[in-house]
């Protein structure tokens, strides 16, 4: 399965690069409805760009070996991966900058803490730094430190 998605993601890119966007995720997963696979987009995504994107991703599987996909029958659906995605990579930070997100860390730092929630501010190198309003103070923590991040939504 993961072969299949390694072939389908370059040509994946190269449709989603005609509308200035690019690919934050690609899964194909086994739902009630039965399979499900999914193109997530990331940039300015509308729902014109998600429907043309189908119909040119569904176009190309259909010129390809009848074995190229796993699974004779499979639902294809191209969207956003949402406002609350998690973050996993400096690309990722940086289309987010900004913004308010929520931070849980591998391990403790040198004050026992694992948790932050701040604004992100700058992304150097392998390191992010966001800034904590309610406490006033910014912080850099190593992306590969990250255990899980989320933009924040705010209202």
């Amino acid at each position: 399965m993961q072969d299949f998605i390694d072939l389908l993601r370059p040509k994946a890119e190269e449709f989603a690069a005609q509308y200035n966007l690019r690919i934050y995720d690609i899964t194909l997963r086994r739902e009630r409805a039965g399979r499900v696979l999914r193109i997530y987009l990331d940039g300015d995504v509308s729902l014109e760009n998600c429907a043309a994107i189908s119909r040119l991703v569904s176009a190309w599987l259909d010129k390809q070996d009848e074995n190229f996909i796993p699974y004779e029958h499979y639902q294809l659906e191209v969207s956003s991966p949402g406002i609350d995605r998690p973050l996993r990579n400096a690309e990722d930070f940086i289309s987010q900058k900004g913004k308010v997100c929520r931070i849980q860390t591998k391990e403790k730092d040198n004050m026992g803490r694992k948790r932050y929630k701040g604004r992100i501010t700058d992304i150097l190198g392998d390191n992010i730094t966001i800034y904590a309003e309610e406490e006033s103070v910014s912080f850099t923590i190593p992306i590969n430190g990250i255990a899980k991040a989320n933009v924040e939504i705010e209202i």
